[in-house]
């Protein structure tokens, strides 16, 4: 019997002397790895009943990536946020991260897709964060505030060149128009 317990107690030291690895580590300490290498996100006023649509290509998506198209080769869209509808808190804000950091123009652009308290603007911030492979945090690039003001328009917020190790080009920031949520591969090209 004493063989018994000696054997139980020597497991459950080993057991409880295993190391915390580093991934199991951050977490401990409140911190949480990104899912990707650049993240948009955007965010309106709170308990307000707005629809308000982010769209997003990278040079790596043929495809612009939002509601209808969730998943692109770079980009993901992780939230839709409708509103009041089929949402649990009163939370307004939509999130879209890449893989990889390719290369070229990347564009952000946002629609108003329903205003149902018919309100004469909506602020939206407008947040472009990147984590290049030789940092350990992502970092915010741009950040800006759009007025949205009628259903069904939508806007080019930021268009922008990273170079081949992830640094943004400050001379390609703009806000020429490109249309991404009606793009198809026969549509005539407006840029």
């Amino acid at each position: 019997m004493q063989k018994l317990m000696f054997i139980f107690l020597i497991l459950f030291l080993i057991a409880v002397a295993q190391p915390i690895n580093p991934k199991q580590e951050e977490s401990h300490q409140g911190l949480v790895a990104p899912p990707g290498n650049i993240m948009v996100e955007i965010h309106w006023p709170d308990k307000i009943d707005v629809d308000v649509d982010l769209w997003v290509q990278s040079p790596g998506d043929e495809k612009p990536v939002g509601y209808s198209n969730k998943s692109g080769k770079v980009f993901n869209l992780l939230r839709d946020d409708l509103g009041k509808e089929g949402d649990e808190t009163d939370l307004n804000y939509e999130v879209a991260y890449g893989r990889g950091l390719p290369a070229g123009e990347y564009t952000v652009n946002l629609h108003l897709f329903a205003n149902r308290e018919h309100l004469p603007e909506i602020p939206v911030d407008v947040v472009v964060s990147v984590q290049r492979r030789d940092e350990t945090r992502m970092r915010q690039i741009i950040v800006r505030k759009v007025f949205l003001k009628k259903e069904g328009d939508e806007v080019t917020v930021v268009r922008f060149t990273l170079d081949h190790d992830g640094s943004l080009d400050p001379e390609s920031v703009n806000d020429l128009f490109k249309e991404l949520r009606t793009w198809s591969p026969t549509s005539p090209s407006l840029y």
